[in-house]
């Protein structure tokens, strides 16, 4: 069997993995695009557990996050949302 994927974001490349592990021949289409280095994402422990017991060890290279505040481009001093826990990583 041979699939194709489209984009080579974190999804995309761990279903590419997962496939390839399984014998499946695996392409991957993407369009190469200059880096936004401000763009971020987060998982939450039982994913990136997941990840690491099944796909890849990604805990060398993720930031361990014990604090979140969200803010709006319209309301720059404003905090909308915050979490904060110390004692535990949230993501």
């Amino acid at each position: 069997m041979k699939v194709c994927i489209t984009g080579s974001g974190l999804s995309s490349l761990a279903l590419a993995n997962a496939l390839a592990k399984d014998g499946i021949y695996v392409d991957i289409f993407f369009l190469k695009q200059k880096q936004d280095k401000s763009r971020t994402i987060s998982i939450s422990k039982s994913n990136v557990d997941y990840f690491c017991k099944n796909i890849v060890d990604i805990k060398k290279i993720l930031w361990k996050i014990k604090r979140i505040k969200i803010f709006s481009e319209n309301l720059p001093d404003e905090n909308l949302l915050s979490f904060e826990n110390e004692n535990k990583h949230l993501f």
